[in-house]
Order: structure tokens, then sequence, then C-alpha cells
């Protein structure tokens, strides 16, 4: 049995199927790539122990279902490379149930991959699903809090919180908060956990839409070929409701400090602390007096200090760690805000936030106890 598919179309598949399988124990039989010849389509699954994806790339010509697997790291290997137009296959195969035969790869030269036994490959049930197409903005969104989780925990807060309103993620000293557009209270769920590698896939498809049940869905396109797959959920209960609470709280509170100060001038004290700063969490003080902000901070004995222009009311003096001057530079860069508006609690200056619209960065958070 032979079979064409175009190179440009089959290889952008093959390079999505792999994020799925690329990091899991290529011993397993969740190395492997689940081939489907059905009617005049060709389906491609990859599955791991967390997540599955499908791709259906359209072909000119019509087969009897059949189904074989073959081994996914060296099949991406081998393809990545090939360079001719029309990527030709045949398969030779006495029983693809139990694995005998071969995939032949018709190149420059002819590869052939072994066949692995089909039952015991995984399924999974697609559920009855309706989904929410997302736009460019929601998955920037993911993307910048992503930045903001625990990478090394193997709970909740290595993960994405998605509710009806909010987006949340956490590394137990900041949180960020950001508001999307969408209505999700019809998938009737209070908030869902995601793995954070998951906005690498939403982000490699065009037209993505998303849905919730059970496991986080996302479907769309590559090179005009559906994509569909499934995500795992983090079970651990997020305490998105606690947050959201404590920073309702926090932002309604009259009793702050607020601080405007320019994009570009922070930029320059910024570039000035990391020239000579060896550690994230070197304290930085600031005094805000008469249209001025003054940022003082100590490196190998000597003592340096810059001051720019700013807006206040009333003066202060606070102190705030060099990482998270690196954190209001890439978040007010990202979305454009030229102005800074920094709030700081009276009698609790180790709290501070930075919003505009549709995100609140809630830094140093004493009062917020989020469990381990």
């Amino acid at each position: 049995m032979k079979f064409t598919v175009d190179k440009d179309v089959f290889q952008s598949n093959i390079r999505f199927l792999n994020k799925i399988t690329k990091n899991f124990d290529f011993n397993n039989i969740a190395d492997s790539l689940l081939f489907k010849l059905k009617d005049d389509k060709l389906i491609i699954q990859a599955m791991n122990d967390l997540s599955a994806a499908k791709t259906t790339i359209p072909m000119n010509k019509e087969f009897l279902n059949t189904e074989f697997l073959v081994d996914a790291n060296k099949f991406y290997k081998v393809i990545r490379f090939a360079s001719q137009d029309t990527l030709m296959f045949e398969l030779d195969a006495e029983d693809t149930q139990k694995g005998e035969g071969h995939l032949i790869f018709r190149g420059k030269s002819t590869v052939k991959f072994p066949l692995k036994p089909l039952f015991q490959y995984p399924t999974y049930n697609k559920e009855n699903l309706y989904y929410t197409p997302v736009d460019k903005e929601f998955i920037e969104d993911l993307d910048i809090a992503k930045e903001f989780i625990h990478k090394k925990a193997t709970n909740y807060l290595s993960g994405i919180n998605i509710n009806s309103n909010t987006i949340i993620s956490s590394n137990k000293i900041v949180v960020m908060l950001i508001k999307h557009k969408y209505n999700f209270d019809k998938y009737h769920f209070d908030s869902l956990t995601i793995p954070s590698d998951t906005t690498s896939i939403i982000k490699a498809l065009d037209d993505p839409e998303i849905s919730f049940s059970s496991s986080f869905y996302v479907k769309g396109k590559i090179k005009d070929c559906k994509v569909e797959t499934y995500h795992n959920v983090i079970n651990d209960d997020y305490p998105a409701d606690l947050i959201l609470q404590k920073t309702h709280k926090w932002g309604n509170e009259k009793d702050k400090h607020k601080v405007v100060f320019r994009l570009d001038d922070l930029k320059v004290i910024n570039k000035k602390i990391n020239s000579v700063n060896s550690k994230d969490d070197m304290p930085v003080k600031l005094e805000v007096k008469e249209g001025k902000i003054t940022f003082k901070y100590r490196e190998n004995k000597f003592t340096f200090q810059q001051t720019i222009e700013a807006e206040t009311e009333t003066p202060l003096v606070t102190k705030m760690r060099c990482a998270r001057i690196d954190n209001l530079v890439s978040l007010a860069s990202f979305y454009g805000q030229n102005k800074i508006s920094l709030f700081f609690k009276k009698e609790d200056t180790s709290e501070h936030f930075i919003f505009k619209d549709k995100f609140l960065y809630v830094a140093e958070l004493q009062e917020l106890t989020i469990k381990e």
C-alpha cells in the first residue's frame, strides 16, 4: 500500500506532534505515532501520560481503514531532514495489529521503520464538546502568566489557573492576575488549572479554540490541517477564590500610596541596577518626595543612587527587590504601557502591585497564605 504527502504540510504536523512525545521515555509505548489511513485522510496521533494530539492530513486517494504504529523518535529524526517536495511511503505489513511489517520511506535513501504492536497503544474517547475561539491576546496572556509559575513545584503552583473571569499564576512570592474577556461560565466549572507547557501547544496552532470538561481541550489548524488535542488538568485545589478575595480587598482599600512614573525612565534605572547587581533579591530603597523618586542600592560595599521624575501625593520611603523592577519593566513593555502606576500600603510597604485595565501584578504577599 503506497501513499504520498506534501513535504511542508507533513513536516509541520509532525513537528507539532513531536511536542507531545519529545520529553518522555522512549522505551515507553507513548513514544509512538499512530497512523490511520481512512478514506481520503491520513490521521496521525501522539500520546503521553498527560496529553494527546491528533492531526488530519487530506490525501489525494482513498484507502480502506488501516492502522499501524511506528517509533516516534526514529520517525521524526528521519522525516525532518527530508528534502523532496513530495514524500513517498509504502506500508509493507503482514499483520499491523501484531506489529509485523514495516513502513517504508522512499527518499534520497530508503528507510524502513519497524511496526509496533497496536494492542499496546492506549486509546481515548473524545467527549462531546463545544469550543470557544481564543485570540492572540488570550494566548499572550497565558504566556505572561507562565513566567510567574513555580517552575520546580510538583503541585498546582506549576500550572496556570483559568476561571470564568481571570487567569492566575503564582510562585508563592508573587501573583499575576489577568482579566480575560471570555465567558467561560457556560462550561460550569469554578476554575481549572492547566499544565504550563500547554501554552506552547496553543501558540503552535492557527485559529485555536479551547474547551473545558474533565480535561482541557484545544483544537486548531496547522497548514490548513485539522488538529485536536487534550491535556490532563492539575487536580490540586488552586486557591483562586482566596487570591481573588485578598487582592480585591487590597485593591479597594484607600490607605495606599500611589506613585506614577515613566517606563523609559525605569528602564534606565533597571539597566544600571543589572550592570552592578549579582543577586535577584538585592533590596532597592525607594524614596519618593517632591515629584521625584530616588532608587538607592548597595553592591560590593558601594552605594548607588539614581533619581527620576514621578507623580505622587505624599512622601514615601519603601523598598523592593531588584527582581521586581525587572518584572515591572517586562510587563509594562509587553503591554505597551509607558506610564507605570505603583501602589504601596502605608502600614505594609512590602506589598505593591501594578495594573493596566486587565492585569494585576501583586508582589511580596504578606497576608496571602498559599499552601504548599
